[in-house]
């Protein structure tokens, strides 16, 4: 489970890197110029260019939050195991207390 945390967050710093890049590919309003921007340019700005940013502004921080999701786990699964294997050695003691007494009891 570490190593699924630690490459959740090497893919969130992936998505990171991804999202500048493309804010940087994300042409300018005036690119295609004045005719051709009046008619590709507002189409792409109000739609494709405000999809592509909103989706990828929210990826980094989503895979990020999965990581954490994972190490909560982890850590869930961990205190779990301490807490069976504190409980085993009661288990253990006692019977080992048991086994004494039942040796001691053979002897005399």
């Amino acid at each position: 489970m570490d190593n699924s945390r630690d490459r959740m967050y090497s893919l969130a710093d992936d998505a990171n890197t991804l999202k500048e890049a493309a804010a940087d590919a994300d042409p300018e309003f005036g690119t295609w110029g004045p005719f051709l921007g009046a008619l590709v340019g507002i189409a792409y700005s109000s739609f494709v260019s405000w999809q592509v940013n909103s989706l990828m502004e929210d990826v980094p921080a989503a895979i990020e939050a999965h990581g954490i999701r994972l190490d909560a786990c982890a850590r869930a699964y961990q205190e779990t195991d301490d807490d069976i294997a504190a409980q085993m050695e009661i288990v253990q003691s006692s019977l080992d207390e048991v086994a004494a007494a039942v040796q001691q009891a053979q002897i005399c």
